[in-house]
């Protein structure tokens, strides 16, 4: 049985419901969102968006026991859907317009590091359930892309606010190319790492 599948629309509910729980305590999610009673659904609804955003403009995966899941962005360009319109409404109306600029903000100044004129793949975010932790999940699912990436000779990026993430990324390739620092009540340093498959040695 394959381990990891493609998902489908018909797993939304789940992936937004371990993405959820795998970032509650997450310090960046928490820059968005805060930790007050409006939390949860600022979550739900980052995750909503990531999900509808990549099926225009990437893909998603999730490992087959449905416990891990992973979003990935692989073109700078953005589509436009009915759909996607909604998510948009639902994001301004859950965050506001001053914390959407921040946003929207911080983004430009990640895409600005990724290539402009050239093929990508970018690991947007990636979750387990607690009850998947510990089981190799989250690595299933990069192999898997990591391995597409060799194949097609082009370069992976990610950014992770979990310093205990970068030696483990490290161990898979990538390598750490900045930081961004986030202000607020309770500043975010945001590590900002690239895996060239040429340097990578082609191993996962």
């Amino acid at each position: 049985m394959e381990r990891v599948i493609k998902a489908s629309r018909s797993d939304k509910g789940r992936i937004i419901e371990l993405l959820v729980e795998a970032f509650w305590n997450d310090p960046h999610i928490i820059w968005f969102t805060g930790n007050g009673p409006k939390k949860r659904k600022r979550i739900a609804t980052m995750m909503s968006h990531a999900f509808e955003s990549a099926l225009l403009r990437g893909d998603v995966y999730l490992t087959a026991d449905k416990q891990s899941a992973a979003i990935w962005r692989n073109s700078p360009k953005k589509g436009f859907t009915l759909r996607q319109f909604w998510e948009n409404i639902r994001f301004i109306a859950h965050f506001g317009l001053k914390k959407v600029k921040a946003i929207g903000d911080l983004d430009k100044r990640l895409q600005a590091g990724y290539p402009s004129n050239e093929p990508y793949h970018y690991l947007f975010i990636i979750g387990t359930s607690k009850e998947g932790r510990g089981k190799g999940l989250s690595s299933l699912l990069v192999n898997k892309v990591l391995a597409e990436s060799d194949a097609k000779g082009v370069s992976t990026y990610l950014e992770t606010a979990n310093p205990n993430n970068i030696p483990i990324y490290n161990g898979k390739g990538f390598t750490s190319y900045g930081t961004l620092d986030l202000r607020g009540a309770d500043p975010v340093t945001i590590h900002l790492m690239v895996r060239n498959p040429k340097k990578a040695g082609h191993t996962t």
